[in-house]
């Protein structure tokens, strides 16, 4: 697979202008089959990254769905209570007057909120014709949708979505090539420029360890004096539970193998705020993967052909791309949506190659240099991470 720089050339300063013998040796990167696969996908963002730091924005999507509180034997006991309704503390911020809400096989309209006590009141027990019933704590409820009375308007509250915001950081990459002026030399007398393949051979390396960085990187504000800056990669920001605004979106396989229901049910749960089209994993999930439904698929390939692979997948009439990168994490595998996923050089500091100080006029040094930060958008409405799998 041939390696991607990513954009980096749309920056207005002139450390940004590649040279030439970088897009060469770039060129020249042959990986794996299945290596820098995210990588490669992975698209520039719209702005440069200007500094060692940089902000990713969203907005929130408030679920409709939840659950009732705790307690629920004080207000849902019995089937007819009517007020002091308890709700999950942080499902009530959610809940407005007129809110059609089915609990089990019950539905009730919401009449009034109370965002302290974390209580609702309804209209009556077993509206639209069902029966008041006791619900245990933590019961799911469903919102089917909205119907108010005309003079409920000056009752309600405004509401918004709130703006989030995740910090990351770069990755500084470095790597040192060292060569005596004969071997120089010896390429311009026409045998090969041996200069070039040791290029291409730093190039190699790089793209390599860029690749597992994207996927594996961890987050590390650093500085001169302690651990250096480390850019959090596509695992670490779907996991990441430190920002109080930012959510993420995760289902637990609960230490079982992979399986279509545990895909499945993955799917579901993204589906609710999210519009994904890739499934990333390794290649011993893409195998069971494969098997999926395998009897039901017929092909038109001759008899000469052998094995089998799924490129995509189809859940609910939707098509997902099927990915695999070998240096997917274990245990893991993620639902993305690929254009939210991007990779980016900082201003002035993009991938490139820089003569160092020298030992001797004989010896001679070339560096290998580039910042570069992970971007990951939309994460707890547009991704999902499926882990603990075996």
């Amino acid at each position: 697979m041939a390696f991607e720089l990513g954009t980096i050339t749309i920056y207005d300063d002139a450390t940004a202008v590649h040279q030439p013998d970088v897009l060469v040796s770039a060129k020249a990167v042959q990986l794996a089959a299945t290596q820098g696969v995210f990588w490669n996908m992975m698209s520039a963002p719209a702005a440069a990254i200007t500094g060692k730091n940089f902000e990713i924005y969203g907005r929130t999507i408030t679920a409709l769905n939840g659950t009732i509180g705790t307690g629920a034997g004080t207000g849902w006991v019995d089937g007819s209570a009517t007020t002091s309704l308890p709700m999950a503390t942080a499902n009530t911020n959610k809940l407005i007057p007129g809110m059609i809400l089915k609990i089990e096989n019950e539905i009730v309209i919401v009449k009034s909120v109370d965002n302290s006590a974390y209580t609702i009141a309804v209209w009556s027990r077993g509206a639209a014709g069902t029966s008041g019933a006791a619900h245990a704590d933590t019961t799911a409820y469903t919102v089917l949708g909205y119907a108010a009375h005309d003079t409920d308007l000056k009752n309600l509250t405004g509401r918004a979505e709130t703006t989030y915001k995740y910090t990351n950081y770069v990755n500084t990459y470095m790597d040192v090539i060292e060569y005596e002026l004969s071997q120089q030399l010896v390429g311009r007398r026409g045998v090969g420029d041996n200069i070039q393949v040791l290029k291409d051979e730093a190039m190699y390396r790089c793209a390599g360890l860029l690749a597992r960085m994207a996927l594996l990187g961890v987050k590390q504000s650093g500085a001169k004096t302690t651990d250096p800056y480390s850019s959090a990669g596509l695992y670490a920001q779907l996991e990441d539970t430190s920002s109080s605004t930012r959510p993420v979106n995760r289902y637990n396989a609960s230490s079982t193998a992979f399986s279509k229901t545990i895909l499945d049910a993955a799917l579901a749960q993204i589906f609710e705020t999210g519009n994904p089209d890739t499934i990333l994993l390794s290649q011993k999930y893409k195998t069971i993967l494969n098997a999926f439904n395998q009897a039901f698929i017929q092909t038109n390939r001759q008899d000469t052909q052998a094995g089998y692979s799924v490129s995509q997948y189809v859940y609910e009439n939707k098509t997902l791309n099927v990915v695999v990168d070998q240096d997917c994490a274990d245990a893991k595998v993620a639902i993305l949506t690929a254009s939210k996923c991007q990779k980016g050089w900082q201003e002035g500091d993009v991938l490139r190659f820089a003569d160092e100080p020298a030992s001797s006029t004989r010896e001679k040094k070339i560096s290998l240099q580039g910042s570069v930060g992970f971007i990951v958008e939309g994460v707890g409405y547009d991704h999902c991470e499926i882990y603990g799998l075996l």
